[in-house]
């Protein structure tokens, strides 16, 4: 694996890096970028935290790492559930909700985990979007729109949950 530094020249193995705290020497900038993002935010600002995945027609929230459920799962099998039938009451998609290791199986390194676990934000989910398989990765352009427009009624939803916090 190529490594780049922040010139982006040439690979970082082959030269000495720059003393710039602009990109650090890593693998994943965007990574790096993220996780800077993070740590100088508010703590008390993060409230929400979702990651949109395909596919599966999923809405799940932590633990996927173990079969072990989060303090307040109640509270956030209650927000998935308002989310799932807000999607669902948009095009007729049905969509399951749960822990991840519940109905998907277990994973782990998962960011999902590591924002409820770690950095305890409340409102933590992956929502997996269309289809359940028959086309996967490849979704037809033709349900592209209503994807997008079901799943923004759910984190629609979501949001104004966990902002009422």
């Amino acid at each position: 694996m190529k490594v780049f530094d922040s010139q982006r020249s040439a690979p970082a193995t082959t030269r000495v890096r720059r003393s710039t705290p602009a990109l650090p020497l890593c693998p994943n900038p965007r990574r790096w970028l993220w996780q800077t993002t993070w740590r100088h935010t508010e703590a008390a600002s993060r409230v929400a935290y979702l990651t949109l995945h395909s596919y599966s027609q999923l809405f799940m929230y932590p633990f996927g790492h173990t079969l072990d459920l989060p303090g307040d799962w109640e509270e956030l099998d209650r927000v998935a559930k308002l989310a799932v039938e807000a999607l669902t009451a948009v095009h007729g998609t049905e969509y399951e909700y749960g822990s991840c290791s519940s109905i998907l199986y277990l994973d782990a390194g998962s960011s999902r985990d590591y924002v409820k676990g770690v950095a305890e934000v409340p409102y933590v989910y992956t929502i997996e979007l269309r289809d359940q398989g028959y086309y996967g990765f490849l979704l037809p352009p033709e349900q592209i729109l209503p994807t997008c427009e079901e799943t923004w009624e759910a984190i629609r939803v979501a949001a104004k949950e966990a902002l009422a916090l």
